[in-house]
């Protein structure tokens, strides 16, 4: 894959998440893709195999959000990577939060292959 199609498959990462459309999500993954993360909980690292998984992980984390508005993005190559990185305000349990993650992806043919992303966590805002 091209870095340019490389690029368009992160935006459409991050539009799929904005509009919390997790069907157009999942077809941004190949079936067997695989996801690392690390995050501050409880549960700091989190792994998933296959599309399926990875986009209900993406789905659990971004799905509660009402509104979920997209603060800024980026998409860009990084040799043979493509780094992805976004950062939402999400109102949820009847308060507003922040929430930043940057991802670096590895593209084929059939979507995201392997994705490593480190997440802010959801930060309340005052």
């Amino acid at each position: 894959m091209s870095v340019s199609e490389g690029e368009t498959v992160g935006r459409e990462l991050v539009s799929a998440i904005a509009a919390q459309d997790w069907g157009r999500l999942e077809r941004c993954f190949a079936t067997d893709a695989h996801f690392f993360a690390t995050s501050p909980s409880q549960t700091p690292l989190r792994e998933r195999t296959g599309a399926d998984d990875v986009t209900a992980l993406l789905a659990a984390w971004f799905g509660d959000g009402d509104p979920l508005e997209l603060v800024s993005s980026t998409v860009e190559p990084i040799a043979d990577k493509v780094h992805v990185a976004y950062r939402f305000r999400s109102f949820e349990s009847d308060a507003w939060h922040l929430v930043e993650q940057h991802a670096y992806c590895e593209i084929g043919s059939d979507g995201i292959e392997r994705m490593h992303l480190v997440c802010s966590g959801f930060q309340r805002l005052p």
